[in-house]
């Protein structure tokens, strides 16, 4: 029977952690600027059509 390393274990799983936070993080940051971008597209566009208003 083959003997656990749990060391090497829990410093797998932190590094598995990391990856993990890392990604959830730059999905936060990406999703944010999605939602600027939006928020800037659609003011662009109320002022475009103002402008084409008059």
């Amino acid at each position: 029977m083959k003997k656990t390393n749990w060391s090497r274990l829990g410093a797998e799983k932190n590094i598995l952690l990391s990856f993990i936070w890392k990604i959830q993080m730059n999905r936060h940051f990406i999703l944010g600027f999605y939602a600027q971008t939006e928020e800037k597209l659609i003011q662009l566009r109320e002022k475009i059509e103002r402008n084409i208003e008059r």
